[in-house]
């Protein structure tokens, strides 16, 4: 079993601070240094690995120097009668000290060596610091001095304080906003802009609000022309279609108003889309100009459209100019079969063309021909050249006769004596069949 030698960093009564240094120093063997560090109030172990025997003198002796020092058993050994020796008194400084019993003992023993402060000290509790009363103390949850609870009001106060400093960021980020130097942040739930289907000429509109806004017009515009032409034709669309562009340029001139607002122009200045050259310069300068950043007469500045936005309101222009195309083309091929309709009843009864089709049962340019011809009434007599082999040699001697020594096509015809060879297109046989027969 062995022992090790504590101090607690206190002077025992009778001696001054000066005095004990000293002797430290001068008993100990320690430096002027080593010897504040162990008066500091701190508990240091000073020596390990005593015996039982020695325990004793190194006690004697470190009290005689003035300092309070104890021992204890060290962790690990077994345990004994005398396991922990206390201090024995130090005598009064200046008192003679007790003569020895007259009763014959052992020789006394040796003043120990110089002791080395060791540089391990014994684990410390933790203390806390009051912030009210700034009474230091072992940590705990109420103070002993103004039994205020310390972890509540410390993190209420770390809570204020970060409530001040999200209060000073946002002022700073206001101030930025408002003199034009950063552009605002949104979060869900603020104010939107204005909508790009609505006629008021209140808000703001963004580049992108304003791009997005032109597109869904376009879109729209298209769409009113498909369905005009589809219902009314051609013909009747002509009538409508100043009312489609009358209602295009006041819608054009709202969403101008806004973008307007944006760059802090006056609504009025939109009127600039009517005046001709004027207008395309106008249009780059509201497309491409970036607004104010911080809030105008007409209100705050507006969130951002997004891009997906802009690139859904291309797709739908498109698709709307597709339809719009498909319908004109549908409208007018109608047209062209009613104009020939009524160029051959002006021309006379249908006795007054003929028409004679040579192809064969496997062509498909021949059925293409037969549905064409059924769709605008044409009458015809067809003959199909791999079963009628008179037909065959009919058609070679027209071409003989006509000087014609190429190839031949199917289908070809034979219209008001006029061979027309190699499938001929619809235009080519309306212009023979409206031409005196030969």
């Amino acid at each position: 079993m062995s022992f090790r030698i504590l101090c607690s960093g206190e002077i025992l009564p009778g001696f001054d601070r000066q005095t004990v240094s000293q002797n430290i120093v001068t008993r100990l063997g320690m430096t002027a240094e080593q010897a504040a560090t162990l008066l500091s109030g701190k508990e240091f172990v000073l020596k390990r690995g005593l015996s039982a025997e020695k325990v004793p003198q190194y006690l004697q002796h470190l009290s005689e120097a003035g300092l309070r020092v104890s021992a204890e058993v060290e962790t690990g050994t077994a345990p004994a009668q005398d396991a922990a020796i206390q201090t024995p008194p130090a005598p009064p400084p200046g008192s003679p000290r007790p003569s020895a019993p007259a009763v014959a003992g052992p020789p006394p023993l040796p003043v120990p060596a110089p002791l080395a402060l060791v540089e391990e000290p014994v684990p410390q509790v933790e203390e806390i610091e009051c912030p009210r009363c700034h009474e230091k103390q072992p940590k705990r949850t109420l103070c002993r001095q103004c039994a205020l609870d310390i972890p509540h009001f410390m993190a209420s106060q770390q809570s204020i304080e970060a409530e001040q400093r999200a209060e000073a960021a946002a002022a700073r980020e206001e101030d930025l906003v408002r003199r034009g130097l950063r552009k605002p942040r949104y979060q869900t739930g603020d104010a939107r802009a204005p909508s790009v289907l609505s006629l008021s000429l209140s808000g703001r509109f963004s580049r992108r609000a304003y791009l997005l806004a032109v597109l869904m017009r376009t879109t729209l515009i298209f769409l009113l022309l498909t369905v005009s032409i589809a219902l009314f034709g051609p013909m009747k669309f002509v009538l409508i279609l100043p009312i489609v562009i009358i209602l295009g340029l006041l819608w054009g001139i709202r969403d101008g108003a806004l973008r307007c607002h944006d760059l802090g122009w006056s609504g009025w200045m939109s009127l600039l889309q009517l005046v001709p050259l004027a207008n395309s310069v106008f249009f780059l300068l509201l497309l491409f100009l970036p607004g104010q950043a911080h809030e105008n007469e007409h209100g705050e500045p507006p969130p951002p459209t997004t891009w997906g936005s802009v690139i859904v309101g291309i797709a739908v222009v498109v698709f709307s100019m597709v339809c719009m195309g498909l319908t004109v083309n549908h409208q007018m091929r109608l047209l062209a079969k009613q104009r020939l309709q009524t160029s051959l009843q002006e021309a006379g009864s249908p006795a007054r063309y003929h028409i004679v089709m040579y192809s064969l049962t496997t062509c498909g340019y021949c059925e293409e021909k037969r549905h064409q011809f059924d769709e605008e009434g044409i009458r015809y007599t067809e003959y199909f050249l791999d079963e009628d082999a008179s037909a065959q040699r009919d058609l070679e001697g027209k071409l003989q006769r006509i000087g014609y020594h190429g190839a031949v096509a199917t289908p070809s015809f034979e219209i008001n004596g006029r061979m027309l060879m190699n499938n001929p297109s619809m235009e080519s046989i309306h212009e023979a069949m409206q031409a005196p027969p030969l």
